[in-house]
């Protein structure tokens, strides 16, 4: 389904975004002590990695398929309603706790959302899994059949041409056709590696992921010094998690329909690295501002992830997609490495509070992420402005190659009528 590439990569990614609210939602209910630690870290051990062993016998490669496959376009839509349901049933309890005054013992609603984040994982299964349903329209192999009878008539056709136009074998137009189809494949990582093209996107996409993981890696620190309790940092990191697998949904579907209108996925991408500058200024504010920008955070960091895959094929195309995305993925290490561990850990243990009765080490107050959000929200201002000049740069080169592929046309056509009238 190439139309819908962003929103695929958004869904997948926002299942892995509710997969840590979820998991976290049991820690609190199964895990309410302090001593459960270790009991804590093997069940998510357990969680995360017996499932994906069960999962391996069901992987295989899947058959190209047509840009309007039902059969696809059913179990897609059937996907999308089932993250929707368990995004926001988490945001429903999350703020149920949050505006209730139920005491700290009672966990039934995490017990909730951990339930219905497990039966929707086994509804989706079953649907991917198993033809027979009410998302069955027809079966695998009817709808190979199509393709393959128009696969056949396509080369019919063309073999019939090539006999009756011998204008089609000049050796001039073949080698046009085949020089435009490389350039369609894409750039190899070895070339993308030397444009300059790549490094503006690696920059911009290593301040954007890097102050998204920096809201990620400090989160509880980061309630803890707004005054929080430690309820409010349970609904806080949920809020985050929540609104980071929307984004990956909500800016994956706008970015899908900017495109269909002409708007390059670079300009989304870009506006996306701005808005989470907007969420670290709003959390520079006081400690009530700490949902909303938390929130904020988790929606733009969530559409950086889904917007970005795109627009990496798009800039060096499919061909070498893994490749070049492969590289490009050192850019958010990069960016967490500045951001997370010596920026914010930095400013933060230089106004961290002498170490309590029990030995433990916390900052409290406005000081201990202000430096931090404020260096991230005028970087990703700065990255955005990147982006804009890479949009130009691209749009100057596309505007290039279309010319140059005019002026090769009309020398071809003088070619062909020379070759037709010797």
């Amino acid at each position: 389904l190439p139309h819908h590439r962003a929103l695929i990569v958004g869904m997948q990614k926002a299942f892995l975004g509710l997969a840590g609210a979820i998991i976290t939602r049991a820690g609190v209910a199964f895990f309410p002590s302090s001593e459960d630690k270790d009991k804590y870290l093997l069940f998510v051990a357990f969680i995360s990695s017996v499932p994906a062993l069960l999962s391996i016998p069901f992987l295989c490669e899947t058959v190209p398929l047509p840009a309007d496959d039902a059969y696809a376009m059913k179990k897609l839509h059937i996907a999308f309603g089932i993250l929707g349901f368990l995004a926001i049933s988490i945001l429903v309890a999350s703020l149920i706790q949050a505006f209730s005054s139920e005491e700290e013992d009672d966990h039934t609603l995490e017990y909730v959302v951990f339930g219905v984040g497990v039966g929707c994982i086994f509804i989706l299964g079953g649907v991917l899994l198993f033809k027979s349903g009410p998302w069955r329209v027809y079966v695998q192999e009817d709808r190979t059949k199509p393709m393959e009878k128009s696969m056949g008539t396509m080369k019919a056709v063309s073999e019939t041409d090539d006999d009756e136009d011998p204008v089609k074998k000049n050796p001039l137009t073949e080698t046009t056709k085949l020089v435009e189809a490389e350039g369609e494949d894409g750039i190899p990582p070895g070339e993308a590696l030397k444009t300059v093209d790549f490094w503006l996107l690696f920059v911009v996409l290593g301040v954007g992921t890097g102050g998204g993981l920096t809201v990620l890696n400090n989160a509880s620190q980061m309630v803890t010094a707004k005054g929080k309790d430690s309820t409010e940092i349970d609904i806080s990191v949920s809020l985050l998690y929540v609104f980071n697998s929307m984004g990956r949904i909500i800016l994956a579907l706008f970015s899908d329909k900017m495109n269909s209108m002409g708007i390059s996925r670079l300009i989304i991408f870009s506006c996306t690295v701005l808005l989470h500058g907007c969420a670290h200024a709003i959390l520079l504010g006081n400690g009530d501002m700490a949902y909303p920008g938390f929130c904020l955070a988790g929606l733009s960091y969530g559409g950086l992830q889904a917007v970005f895959p795109a627009a990496v094929s798009d800039l060096f195309g499919i061909k070498y997609f893994a490749s070049n995305y492969m590289w490009m993925m050192f850019s958010p290490s990069i960016g967490s490495l500045g951001f997370s561990t010596l920026l914010a850990s930095g400013i933060y243990e230089m106004h961290q509070n002498p170490p309590d009765e029990n030995g433990d080490i916390e900052c409290i107050g406005d000081d201990c992420f202000f430096v931090t959000h404020l260096v991230v929200a005028l970087s990703c201002a700065a990255a955005f402005l990147i982006g804009l000049y890479l949009n130009m740069r691209q749009s100057k080169a596309k505007l290039a190659r279309a010319a140059e592929n005019r002026k090769s046309a009309r020398l071809s056509a003088a070619n062909i009528a020379a070759f037709e009238t010797d």
